[in-house]
């Protein structure tokens, strides 16, 4: 299922644009993290759904729409991607590099698919 969520739009203060594509940079970038850069990250951090673009956006300006199920069905898919990006962290920091790979294939991008088809629902609920 392929979806329809126009990119170039904000909806209730969330530029659409910059928080796919913050997803979408983490999947990318976590191919190639290495090293020292690992590191760096604190997987804790990462986990929290509150520090993504969308997570600081449903606590902040998106709470207009708490009350929704979308609301809460998005909340709860933006959490279970960032700790997959957190696990694929401490998975490479543990060595443990088909354990991350598999989840960078495989979950990732479905977390991130299901994150944007829950917006998708959250902004045609509200229209």
């Amino acid at each position: 299922m392929k979806s329809t969520l126009n990119n170039n739009t904000t909806f209730k203060g969330l530029n659409i644009k910059i928080a796919l594509s913050e997803q979408n940079k983490w999947i990318e970038n976590l191919r190639s993290l290495r090293g020292t850069e690992l590191v760096e990250l604190d997987e804790d951090k990462i986990a929290d759904s509150k520090t993504s673009a969308i997570g600081k956006w449903l606590y902040g300006k998106g709470k207009a729409v708490k009350h929704t199920k979308e609301y809460a069905d998005l909340a709860a898919a933006n959490a279970e991607f960032q700790q997959c990006v957190s696990t694929v962290i401490r998975y490479q920091k543990e060595k443990l590099f088909l354990s991350a790979i598999a989840l960078i294939k495989e979950d990732l991008p479905k977390l991130s698919d299901d994150v944007r088809y829950k917006l998708q629902a959250l902004t045609n609920s509200e229209k």
